[in-house]
């Protein structure tokens, strides 16, 4: 019985007079000499048993109460030995048979068996031990977390399935795809997944043209990512080739000529350039006369191109000359003017204002400035350099010798280190009062720099960035930044609008960074230039957009575009017509005809008139007002106030051009008559 097993025993003895003696505890391990009879039985169970998968039961009859049996039935329970269902299982020989499809009920804790013969007349439960494994269940995440990704034709959308597990966004309940593709060439943050179980989220997206890529990493909107322990998630795509890019410049938005409604009073054009055409595009506009350059980029965008009333001929011309870049300004840190350190007043450099300087103290342990020159900086050395902690600001402005004008560009190179949350690093281009127009920056917390308009995709980096921004129209911006060693992103957007919208100051700035070297905000090679064509051919391409005069009623509710749009209203919204907003008891449709402020209670019509003049035949009357000359008055006479047959009396007459009131003429006086006026459309 003690084959094979390890005991521990001591030797105890008494002597004549009842004392006891005991040894010390032995150990020793007693040999199988294989005179001891077969082992027990014994159970295994398929690996990781779990609710989502068939269970597997191999039993091992060895000396047990079935070792002769071939036929063997297993009885399993799924509720702790309540209710118990049995499967055959297949004998493979050598006392052991095996059943590997057993299915398990969801939520099942665990699972308990024991075994009989065919007909139940032998049975063994492991000494009414039976045997049991605990059940995993698939809802309860476990392990890292994955990502299923279903590729599909090259041009068609895929699906990202994602398991948070026990990963970082175990329990989240929302997740979010930050979505690149090309190794993060192209970025498409916070992109909201749908929940299919608790640990499962799903998206489908649509891949862009030209990539053959797609990387992801997720979150959960509140700063928890999961970035597969810093290798991202990557996935080869179909690659969806874009179709050929036609010759010369394209108009592709619109597609084709079009009519717009009166309040589209400006367009967004969109198109594609070959790539022989550099530089700048060109636009006109007929009709207006506006005119105006953008960015020769494939494809290019020339926002907000005004409209007038009527047919507008707009085109958009490129040149297939390469353009000579001048330049206008610059400066940077290696300039003599420097050499004793970066004072108020220095100016290095040409076209460029002196420098000014600001700190929130005087303390220089929390903000200042300095020349930088060690090796750690990335944008050539020296650079100007700025610090700040503890709550503090350090902030450098430059004069521009002239304003920046619509198709010159500004280009600047930075360096940041490490900034604390709260505090930012950051450049920007300021009208003469101080107002920003347009920044690019990055607060320490966040993931991503930040420009005017919005996020960029540009994640923190040490290594350095290159930025030029071109103003395109004397509102909008296009910008081109690099970080050196990656690729350039574009961004378009509007400038702040500020009543003076001159760039005539550039800003850098340090704010509360932190302490130390590693936190310094650096900046260097300050430039502005202009592009000029040589000589070569032009291409254009060109669009009419024809915008109506605002006589149509888009929503038929009985009043112009015009008169809506010029008052607030959407033309194309709900029916306004019987509103009264001023409450002076004319309807809209009533205030539109006698074309009255409908959101003004004094400037209601009255149809009241009042006696000026009497001669003869004729009597001359005066309408209070106020009018219009967009309008037509006429007099109207009864001779019964009760019947109230109105009839009209004398010619009518637009109003007075400049609202006042209006003289109406009765050419057929009756010996009694009762006189009121009356306005209407012309």
């Amino acid at each position: 019985g003690f084959r094979g097993k390890l005991l521990d025993y001591y030797i105890e003895a008494f002597d004549g007079r009842g004392n006891r003696s005991r040894s010390e505890i032995q150990h020793v391990f007693v040999e199988d000499d294989g005179q001891g009879g077969p082992p027990p039985s014994s159970v295994t169970f398929s690996e990781d048993p779990r609710d989502c998968a068939p269970l597997g039961v191999t039993y091992d009859a060895g000396g047990g109460p079935l070792s002769n049996t071939t036929q063997v039935v297993v009885w399993i329970s799924f509720d702790g030995g309540s209710v118990f269902t049995n499967y055959d299982m297949d004998y493979l020989g050598g006392g052991i048979s095996e059943c590997t499809n057993i299915p398990v009920p969801d939520n099942a804790p665990s699972a308990t068996v024991y075994f009989e013969n065919q007909d139940g007349s032998i049975r063994d439960d492991n000494s009414g031990q039976y045997w049991s494994t605990s059940i995993r269940d698939c809802d309860q995440p476990s392990g890292p977390s994955s990502v299923s990704f279903s590729n599909a034709p090259a041009c068609d959308p895929v699906t990202v399935t994602y398991f948070p597990n026990a990963g970082p966004l175990q329990g989240a309940t929302q997740v979010f795809m930050h979505l690149g593709y090309n190794d993060w060439q192209q970025v498409i943050p916070t992109q909201q997944m749908s929940s299919v179980t608790a640990n499962q989220w799903q998206i489908t997206v649509q891949p862009p043209e030209g990539a053959w890529q797609i990387d992801m990493v997720f979150h959960d909107g509140a700063g928890t990512w999961d970035n597969n322990s810093g290798q991202d998630w990557h996935f080869a795509l179909n690659e969806c080739q874009p179709p050929p890019v036609p010759p010369g410049v394209t108009i592709t938005g619109p597609a084709a000529d079009l009519v717009v409604t009166y309040d589209v009073s400006n367009y967004t054009l969109r198109g594609t350039v070959s790539d022989d055409i550099s530089g700048y595009l060109r636009w006109t506009n007929q009709l207006t006369g506006d005119d105006g350059i953008a960015s020769a980029v494939n494809p290019w965008v020339i926002y907000q191109v005004p409209l007038g009333v009527g047919t507008n001929l707009i085109t958009v011309m490129g040149s297939n000359a390469a353009s000579t870049v001048v330049t206008d300004a610059w400066d940077d840190a290696s300039q003599t003017v420097y050499a004793d350190g970066w004072q108020t007043n220095d100016n290095g450099g040409t076209g460029l204002g002196d420098w000014t300087f600001y700190t929130s103290t005087n303390d220089g342990d929390r903000n200042g400035r300095f020349i930088g020159s060690n090796d750690t900086i990335d944008i050539g050395t020296p650079a100007w350099g700025l610090y700040a902690n503890q709550g503090n600001l350090s902030e450098a402005k430059r004069w521009l010798a002239q304003s920046l004008d619509t198709g010159a560009t500004f280009h600047v190179e930075i360096d940041n280190g490490y900034i604390d949350s709260g505090g930012s690093i950051g450049i920007a281009l300021q009208n003469q009062a101080g107002e920003t127009l347009w920044e690019f920056y990055f607060t320490g917390g966040e993931q991503y720099y930040t420009i005017t308009g919005g996020a960029t995709d540009i994640g923190w980096t040490p290594g350095g960035l290159e930025i030029e921004v071109m103003l395109d129209t004397p509102t909008t911006y296009v910008s081109r930044i690099r970080p050196l060693g990656g690729a350039i992103r574009t961004n378009r957007g509007d400038l702040v609008s500020h009543s003076d919208m001159t760039v005539r100051l550039f800003r850098a700035w340090n704010y509360t960074a932190g302490s130390g070297s590693d936190y310094d905000f650096f900046f260097n090679n300050l430039r502005i230039t202009h592009s000029e064509p040589s000589a070569g051919g032009t291409t254009s391409d060109t669009v009419l957009i024809t915008r109506q005069d605002g006589s149509q009623d888009s929503n038929g509710d009985g009043i112009s575009d015009y008169w809506s749009v010029r008052y607030g209203y959407d033309p194309h919204g709900p029916d306004i017509s019987a509103n009264d907003d001023d409450g002076d008891g004319f309807s809209n449709l009533q205030e539109y005809i006698a074309d009255t402020h409908p959101k003004d209670s004094a400037a209601a019509f009255t149809n009241r008139v009042e006696i000026v003049g009497f001669s003869g035949d004729v009597l001359e009357l005066r309408l209070q007002g106020p009018t219009t000359n967009s309008r037509i008055y006429e007099l109207l006479v009864t001779t019964n106030l009760v019947e109230q047959d109105w009839q009209p009396d004398g010619s009518a007459s637009p109003g007075d051009d400049g609202g006042g009131p209006l003289i109406l003429t009765a050419t057929n006086i009756h010996s009694r008559g009762f006189y009121r006026a009356r306005v209407s459309l012309p």
